[in-house]
């Protein structure tokens, strides 16, 4: 029986292998490129989530949140008073 993580790695798979697939023919020069390639592999049901998750992963990626979030929590701790606390407010679900 296939778990429901090995089913979300299958599809990402397919997507990424779409997106290499159109980038090696030298067909991904738009974000339309890119969203036909994620739809040729993804169901029609959930397409609006799909694209959004992917957009939003190369997004992070490309301007490098997580590790600009890291450098900042790093040095904002020297900034605080002994006992101060930091609030960090995420609207990702990363």
């Amino acid at each position: 029986m296939i778990s429901d993580s090995e089913r979300l790695l299958s599809f990402c798979e397919k997507i990424s292998h779409s997106i290499k697939s159109y980038s090696s023919k030298n067909r991904m020069n738009t974000t339309l490129d890119l969203k036909y390639a994620i739809t040729k592999v993804s169901s029609k049901k959930n397409i609006n989530k799909t694209l959004s998750r992917v957009f939003q992963a190369i997004r992070i990626k490309v301007n490098e949140e997580l590790e600009v979030l890291e450098n900042t929590l790093k040095k904002a701790s020297k900034f605080l008073s002994k006992g101060g606390r930091i609030l960090v407010i995420s609207f990702h679900s990363i």
